[in-house]
């Protein structure tokens, strides 16, 4: 696909418009074998060249879905927790009308995912599970209200602790919910819709303003990478929201997965191919993405086959991928074998978009400050206007980026 590139150190101008693009929902087509970046642990190794690289120009690319709305400032979020366990939950309804999905490891080697959504109407979303700690992180930062049916023990806690707006299908919000089937032994059946959300909100009174800043940005053209990052946050303060520290997920860590190795063959610092991207969670999970040129996005896949959309039949898709890697350990005595995720501390990824992937770094201060993304070379992540998946992977993960 062909994009704008021009990397430049510390080019810095203050001009910031306001055009927003998009990427077209496209159909089909499935992850293609892994080779190229094969990432055999946990994190990419820090990069070290200069990130000055001559100029490239080419055509944009294709912008003609003028349909995806940007998260919106001082608007508080809905963020749901999702089940992504087997096949009867599959496939999920409202995945599609998100802006922002998180996707973290849960308990025997699946995860859960989280949507979070401003300003949209899903007449289906599910189905819907239990609450875990450190998706909590994520809610906090966004200021989101926080939707699921039951929860963990150290998600109860925290929910209470951190006094979290939340709609509970077995306590308080229950009515807000249906079941898609009459297998009372199905607990993967449980749906809600915007419109109910909606109306619990407002009967319960929850706040649905915020002072929190938005944690992503993004472009107000089609060029994405770090000099395009560099050119328009020079106007942008990505300053970090001051919270007071209450207790961490785990113990802080810095840098993560910085004993860890990669085999990269290219400069983090410089764009990658990033043609098909597989990401195995565990030998019982994996997921990736499939680019699109025609699109300028990804197919998003789910062990091994395009996912769908339940209500449209379409394949998910993202403009934005993140990875992010994060150490993870089952909690001691928990005899379901849930996990705990350190959300705090710093840590290494991938940003990948237009069929490129570049290093990313990240940090997080406490449970309710925003997560910062970077470049490796110090430049502010600014997404491409469009869906963004944010997959949350343990620093033992498999990533193969070709």
């Amino acid at each position: 696909m062909n994009l704008i590139r021009i990397i430049m150190n510390k080019l810095y101008i203050s001009v910031y418009c306001t055009a927003a693009v998009a990427i077209v929902l496209t159909a089909g087509l499935l992850l293609s074998g892994c080779k190229g970046q094969t990432m055999t642990s946990s994190s990419p190794s820090s990069a070290s060249a200069s990130t000055q690289q001559s100029q490239q120009e080419t055509s944009a690319p294709q912008t003609a879905n003028n349909s995806f709305i940007e998260p919106i400032a001082g608007v508080r979020p809905i963020a749901v927790m999702i089940d992504n366990e087997g096949t009867k939950s599959y496939p999920q309804g409202g995945l599609d009308k998100a802006q922002i999905v998180y996707e973290i490891l849960v308990e025997n080697g699946e995860t859960r995912l989280m949507p979070l959504y401003w300003g949209v109407d899903p007449s289906m979303i599910g189905p819907v599970r239990s609450s875990r700690h450190y998706f909590l992180d994520y809610v906090l930062e966004n200021d989101a209200i926080y939707v699921h049916i039951g929860w963990s023990p150290m998600a109860e806690r925290d929910i209470k602790l951190f006094k979290i707006n939340n709609i509970n299908g077995v306590g308080y919000g229950g009515e807000v919910f249906w079941d898609i089937t009459t297998d009372k032994n199905n607990w993967q059946d449980s749906y809600t819709s915007m419109d109910k959300l909606s109306a619990f909100i407002k009967k319960a009174k929850y706040r649905t303003d915020t002072t929190k800043d938005l944690v992503f940005k993004y472009l107000p053209d089609t060029q994405s990478g770090p000099a395009n990052a560099a050119a328009q946050s020079s106007s942008i303060d990505q300053t970090p929201t001051a919270a007071t520290m209450t207790e961490a997920t785990s113990a802080t860590t810095t840098e993560a997965t910085s004993a860890a190795t990669i085999e990269v063959s290219q400069n983090m610092n410089a764009a990658s191919d990033a043609q098909t991207v597989n990401i195995v969670y565990s030998k019982w999970y994996s997921c990736g993405y499939q680019f699109d040129s025609s699109a300028n996005s990804y197919i998003r896949i789910r062990k091994g086959k395009p996912d769908l959309e339940r209500t449209s039949g379409k394949p998910l898709v993202a403009s934005n991928i993140i990875i992010q890697y994060e150490q993870n350990a089952t909690l001691k005595g928990d005899v379901k074998g849930r996990q705990n995720v350190v959300t705090v501390g710093s840590g290494k990824g991938f940003y990948i978009v237009e069929g490129k992937s570049y290093g990313l770094k990240w940090s997080k201060k406490d449970r309710t400050s925003p997560t910062l993304y970077t470049y490796d070379n110090g430049d502010p992540i600014l997404l491409l206007p469009g869906p963004t998946w944010i997959q949350i992977v343990p620093v033992y993960s498999k990533v193969t980026i070709d």
